[in-house]
């Protein structure tokens, strides 16, 4: 009784498809108004102010009490009060600015209201709503792919949008897929094969276009999955298989790479062993560093937070490419710091001290984000950074931690 109480959709259907219809919305309106010039502007914005007409009402209709420890609660207050705090300081009763931190996704304000999806309702009727909108994005992301291969492939290094291409439509739509491999038991075939062909597709043009940040934040979770599914998996056979797969699939790219090392020729390797000992970093951090003053440090520059450098058209550059210090620059490091002090005990309550697939998924995926606060920025309002807080409801809650893995499975086949 208290598991259906607890993976029960409790009435709220409804909302959970209009949340989730809304946020697709957002999502495809911002993403054609960057890719393409064929719809008009005025249409994708209409589109997305309606898609924010359904998140508002439903993402705060859909939160639920606090649950966990006193210290989540605690922290988790104070860190959602300091992000409000971060957002009032710089807001701007201005068109444009609001415009701005409603419509994009990347240099807006929205993210800051994503950590209220811990609070989220955890039926498995919002988890099923949640891997649907994984596919459809990894379909999207394929499709978008081979509408664009010749961009992707383009052999200039220079070529900045080649590399905004494969940035974008891989933070927005792609990466999401690899929380399918995480909980790879809970989903069919087909769905499996869509997110495992669009994370090959991911590698393959991070790797072509040198994206180190996204070859990491691709590799990782594969590799993770993999491991999860040849320790887990009491079928011995499949595990052989999977392993003796696994085993060939390094020799093939161990092979290609010493290959292609005759005569210093890389092969699709080269953009990325090019730039692999390139240092791209250090000349913004040292712009960063210098604009800094402790009180900046301390609390941050709000929303609309920025540092001078020299080499940027405005001399301003509003973020970083290291997120950590992106977080550091709009809420300084009491906003790393809070953060910091709700994922790191979310991680292990949801890798060790779960019994159920989804909650360990939760637990890595969570782990996945610390691990790329360093090499890319992925605090955005994107279905990445929802997964992460609604994996932290996840690990939190130790009712959900305590189900099996048959009893979420019934309760999958239910919805």
């Amino acid at each position: 009784m208290k598991n259906d109480e607890l993976l029960s959709v409790r009435g709220k259907a409804d909302l959970i498809r209009l949340f989730w219809l809304g946020f697709i919305m957002y999502t495809l309106g911002y993403f054609l108004s960057i890719t393409s010039g064929a719809v008009p502007n005025m249409l994708l914005i209409g589109m997305q102010g309606m898609a924010l007409l359904l998140l508002v009402p439903t993402t705060f209709s859909l939160l639920q009490r606090i649950e966990g420890t006193v210290y989540f609660k605690l922290f988790f207050t104070l860190y959602f009060i300091w992000l409000l705090l971060v957002l009032l300081r710089g807001f701007r009763l201005e068109f444009s600015f609001i415009q701005r931190i409603l419509l994009n996704p990347f240099e807006g304000a929205l993210y800051v209201f994503v950590p209220l999806c811990a609070l989220f309702t955890k039926s498995t009727f919002f988890f099923k709503k949640a891997f649907n909108t994984i596919t459809f994005f990894g379909v999207v992301f394929i499709v978008y792919c081979l509408l664009s291969i010749r961009l992707l492939i383009t052999s200039d290094l220079g070529n900045l949008e080649a590399q905004a291409a494969i940035e974008y439509s891989a933070k927005i739509f792609s990466i999401p897929s690899a929380f399918i491999l995480l909980t790879r038991k809970y989903h069919s075939k087909n769905v499996y094969r869509i997110a495992i062909l669009t994370l090959i597709l991911t590698l393959l043009f991070s790797i072509i276009r040198a994206r180190r940040g996204l070859v990491l934040i691709t590799s990782l979770p594969i590799l993770v999955s993999m491991g999860l599914y040849l320790f887990n998996n009491p079928d011995r056979k499949g595990n052989v298989i999977v392993k003796f797969v696994f085993i060939l699939f390094l020799i093939f790219f161990g092979f290609i790479y010493v290959v292609s090392l005759q005569d210093e020729n890389y092969g699709i390797f080269s953009s990325l062993i090019i730039r692999s000992t390139d240092d791209t970093r250090s000349g913004v951090e040292y712009y960063l560093f210098q604009d800094m003053t402790i009180r900046d440090w301390v609390i941050g520059k709000g929303i609309e937070g920025s540092y001078y450098y020299p080499f940027a058209d405005s001399l301003f550059r509003s973020g970083i490419e290291t997120d950590y210090l992106n977080i550091i620059l709009k809420g300084g490091i009491i906003n790393l710091v809070l953060v910091l002090l709700i994922l790191i005990p979310a991680i292990f309550k949801g890798i060790f001290f779960s019994k159920n697939t989804l909650s360990r998924a939760a637990g890595f995926w969570i782990l996945l984000y610390v691990l790329c606060l360093y090499p890319t920025p992925m605090t955005k309002f994107t279905l990445f950074y929802i997964l992460v807080w609604v994996s932290v409801g996840i690990c939190y809650s130790s009712k959900f931690r305590a189900l099996t893995d048959d009893i979420i499975i019934k309760h999958f086949q239910k919805v």
